[in-house]
């Protein structure tokens, strides 16, 4: 049973780190007071509840999600570059579906993990997947709700992002 394992200790790295010390450490106690689902993100596509923040009229919410374990090989290994970024894109579209009234969101990935365009492509169709809702051949109780509109997502490569296995 995976929630047995034992859990991995992670820390915040590059941009994460900062928005966590802006929080005042709300993303590095989400990720603990979660440990037993999230595992210090080794459970790639795992999520973090949301955390949401109120400032200058307007709501900003924050989650991580997990990016798996570490391994050297998987940086160049095609399938595994895949397999992240498609994992991570849903991650994101299911979490934009169960949000209401998100009209942009930000993205911050660790280049080390997002380095091939191969996972970056595989992120944006995985997302686009999971938001597309085809309803031509659905009628009455069949049809599926889309998501609301989703204006603009920003994908950011940062040098030092996300978590690290310590």
């Amino acid at each position: 049973n995976d929630d047995k394992e034992k859990s991995i200790d992670a820390t915040l790295t590059g941009r994460a780190k900062d928005i966590d010390g802006i929080l005042g450490g709300a993303l590095t106690q989400t990720m603990l007071e979660n440990d037993r689902k999230f595992k210090g993100g080794a459970k790639c596509g795992s999520v973090t509840p949301t955390i949401r923040v109120y400032g200058n009229g307007q709501t900003r919410r924050y989650m991580l999600v997990g990016l798996g374990k570490i391994y050297s090989e998987e940086s160049t290994d095609p399938t595994k570059c895949n397999e992240l970024g498609r994992k991570v894109g849903s991650a994101v579209a299911a979490a934009i579906q169960s949000e209401k009234g998100i009209a942009s969101c930000s993205v911050v990935l660790p280049r080390e993990r997002f380095a091939t365009s191969s996972s970056l492509s595989a992120l944006s169709s995985a997302f686009t997947e999971k938001l597309y809702v085809d309803n031509r051949y659905r009628t009455g109780s069949n049809v599926k709700k889309e998501t609301e509109s989703i204006e603009r997502v920003t994908l950011v490569i940062d040098e030092d992002a996300g978590t690290k296995n310590v």
